[in-house]
């Protein structure tokens, strides 16, 4: 059962990601939700939650955003240092931007400097 759960949250994630970068962001999120359910032990559960976040932000449901952008924010950092492909590293900075901005509009604006700093520090490299 938890194979057929994992390759089910597998395609699923292939078809919020499409769907995200359409903009298409409730779907996403509808879909995102699934898979977390579905596989919430993943290696990559924090990039399921990262797009999960950054879709409720481009909704404009601020609470949620933060919710699962702080969820995924120790675990991306803690594997920043293994990204080497560009993509990767766009991913990671898309999603360092959308987690400071969504800090700032909940009033956290230490914090949203911080995580902007973490972005910019990082680009540098």
């Amino acid at each position: 059962m938890a194979l057929f759960a994992g390759v089910r949250a597998a395609c699923l994630y292939g078809r919020a990601l499409v769907r995200f970068h359409q903009r298409r962001y409730q779907e996403a999120v509808r879909l995102l939700e699934k898979v977390c359910q579905l596989d919430p032990h993943h290696e990559r559960n924090d990039l399921y939650h990262a797009y999960l976040g950054r879709s409720y932000l481009a909704l404009g449901q601020h609470a949620d955003a933060l919710k699962h952008l702080s969820h995924a924010y120790d675990s991306f950092c803690k594997r920043s240092h293994l990204l080497r492909e560009d993509g990767e590293k766009r991913e990671f900075a898309e999603f360092l931007t959308a987690f400071s901005s969504v800090l700032g509009q909940v009033g956290q604006r230490d914090r949203a400097q911080e995580v902007k700093h973490k972005v910019e520090e990082f680009l540098a490299r």
